[in-house]
């Protein structure tokens, strides 16, 4: 992971070109646009520390929820905050 000082730094991605260079180079903090994410990128980056943006509609929220995600950057984060309080528990592997 790239970090500058004690701060972790994530890499912002909105296409599946830079998303396989990324890792290549080895960014392991991947912040990808909420378009990108589906559940064979999700599974290409176990291991690495992955974010999704701006992810805003309640359908994709439900969406990016049910993936492993550490974090959703959101512009509704009260209805996120609802949903995910919601939500039954999701396992860690």
């Amino acid at each position: 992971a790239r970090e500058l000082g004690d701060v972790p730094v994530a890499l912002l991605l909105d296409n599946q070109r830079t998303l396989r260079r990324a890792r290549a180079v080895g960014w392991r903090r991947i912040h990808v646009h909420q378009k990108l994410l589906n559940a064979a990128t999700a599974h290409q980056r176990r291991g690495d520390s992955l974010g999704v943006w701006t992810v805003d509609s309640l359908a994709d929220l439900r969406r990016v929820m049910a993936m492993p995600v550490e974090m959703i950057i959101t512009n509704r984060p009260m209805e996120a905050m609802e949903m995910l309080w919601a939500a039954p528990r999701r396992s860690v592997d």
